[in-house]
């Protein structure tokens, strides 16, 4: 059976939110990284992944990826390093995938 999925980012931490298709009622799972901000959650299907941007006021800002669920976080082992012209790679989260940025200077 197919599922809607609702990824939450909040102040507070993050939520996962599934319904069926119709949408009629909600599962809400969370708060997940409590104490942090959870600015930006994704999922990647390739690898059913989920991947979330928080910033804590005591650890800074940081990358965070789930590969069971939301259960349990891991941050990635290298950061984010960008190369010249604006493309960044992350690497430790399973799967492919790029980021990209522009960054002006001055």
């Amino acid at each position: 059976m197919q599922k809607v999925l609702l990824m939450i980012g909040t102040r507070k931490g993050g939520f996962l939110a599934t319904s069926s298709p119709d949408r009629k009622t909600w599962d809400l799972k969370g708060p997940f990284l409590k104490g942090s901000e959870v600015h930006y959650v994704t999922y990647l299907p390739k690898t059913s992944t989920i991947v979330s941007t928080v910033k804590s006021w005591w650890f800074g800002s940081a990358v965070r990826y789930s590969t069971d669920g939301g259960e349990n976080w891991t941050e990635p082992e290298r950061g984010i390093k960008f190369a010249e012209g604006g493309v960044a790679e992350l690497k430790g989260i399973p799967g492919e995938w790029r980021l990209y940025a522009v960054a002006k200077e001055g």
